[in-house]
């Protein structure tokens, strides 16, 4: 068994040694260390083997204890502003005492808690009375938008976690199929109503998770991994005829992108398609780079009133929804397309066993009757709608890509 081991921690080293070459080498031409995210995340996923790998089975739940006390002890340090009361990195310490005086808190419990976070190294303590902030603390200091992201994980998803295994022994064990009585509103004790009727009962809830889908927005490349050049011959024919639509755009990210990517999809032969509230905010915004783009009030449930465009481009919509509703919403789409038109779905590519992170999103989604899939569940959920899948673009470094679909 030790030999064994020691065989696999040999060619673990050995393939660490490795991935920190590579790291390096993307990282040459920057200032300071910080390589492509595959690179990292290679460095990263291969150290956390040698870790695993090494430590005992039974020792599990030590490092799962610790995560759970990592996880409140950082939401109650934001929640009571104690990183901002704490030196930024560079500019000093703080004693226990004056920290606690501060936040209005006993100095004892205050050590207590930022204990738990020295010991991740979350913040670092200086002899026995003192602590100091650390460049992973500061993320959740003045709405920075990554800890934003670890807020809304904690407030919105840990509460269903907790008790969907309640939930299941109520609901039966399959997936949940519906915007309602899902593991989300049942951690929340409104069975009737949808994760988005919830969380709109407390604007503030809505603000951090707007903050926090701006997090997401960093990480998932919108553009520069789809070729849209086919549609230049076909826009300069058809001078009169719609581009793209943006199927539950949002925003309006997405045609911006596009529009300052390419120098033939105009902002005025594009369509933007939300919800009102959405379509009214956007109007309201005043955005510039979307005066020219028509703006359509639109439930992605009901017949898609935009017939015969080029593009249909629907990203980060899916995820959201069971695979019943996902054919609906297709469905609407493939019925409105010519010949020659194209759905663009947009979204994480599941691998078939898919990385840490990703599983966490698909759990995640789980939640809320959601779900990421790969490519083979795309093909089948595709083909229930009228379409099939022409190619899978894939985005360097992510797992996002565009799933370009024609119909049959």
């Amino acid at each position: 068994m030790a030999a064994s081991l020691g065989s696999e921690l040999d060619t673990l080293v050995a393939d660490l040694t490795g991935a920190v070459s590579e790291y390096k080498a993307a990282a040459a031409n920057e200032d300071q260390l910080g390589g492509d995210l595959a690179t990292r995340m290679k460095v990263i996923t291969t150290a956390q083997k040698i870790v695993h790998a090494t430590k005992k089975p039974e020792e599990q739940w030590y490092d799962q204890s610790v995560w759970m006390a990592d996880l409140t002890a950082t939401r109650i340090f934001k929640k009571w502003e104690a990183f901002a009361a704490i030196p930024a990195v560079g500019e000093g310490s703080i004693s226990y005492e004056d920290l606690a005086k501060k936040l209005d808190a006993d100095t004892s419990l205050v050590r207590r808690i930022a204990w738990v976070l020295v010991s991740t190294g979350t913040l670092k303590q200086i002899g026995t009375d003192k602590v100091e902030n650390t460049t992973k603390s500061m993320v959740y200091v003045n709405n920075d938008s990554n800890g934003m992201m670890f807020q809304i994980m904690y407030d919105e998803a840990l509460r269903p976690y907790v008790f969907m295994s309640e939930y299941f022994e109520k609901y039966g064990r399959r997936e949940p199929s519906g915007q309602t009585d899902n593991p989300y509103s049942f951690g929340y004790q409104q069975p009737e109503k949808t994760a988005w009727e919830i969380m709109a009962a407390e604007p503030a809830r809505v603000d951090a998770f707007m903050r926090s889908m701006d997090t997401m927005e960093q990480h998932l490349p919108i553009t520069g991994y789809y070729d849209f050049s086919w549609v230049k011959e076909k826009l300069e024919a058809e001078t009169e005829r719609t581009a793209l639509v943006d199927v539950g755009g949002s925003r309006g990210h997405a045609i911006k992108a596009i529009c300052a990517e390419t120098e033939y999809i105009k902002g005025a032969q594009c369509v933007l398609e939300d919800l009102p509230q959405v379509i009214e905010q956007v109007k309201t915004n005043g955005d510039e780079a979307l005066k020219n783009v028509k703006l359509q009030v639109h439930d992605f449930f009901t017949e898609q009133p935009i017939k015969g465009a080029l593009i249909y481009w629907i990203r980060r919509v899916l995820h959201d929804h069971n695979d019943t509703d996902c054919a609906k919403i297709l469905t609407h789409l493939a019925d409105a397309m010519a010949p020659d038109s194209r759905v663009l779905i947009v979204d994480q590519i599941m691998e078939n066993p898919p990385p840490p992170l990703v599983a966490q999103t698909d759990f995640c989604m789980l939640t809320i009757s959601g779900k990421e899939r790969t490519r083979e569940m795309f093909e089948e959920l595709v083909g229930r709608a009228g379409l099939k899948v022409l190619e899978v673009h894939l985005a360097k470094g992510t797992p996002v890509g565009v799933v370009e679909c024609i119909k049959i």
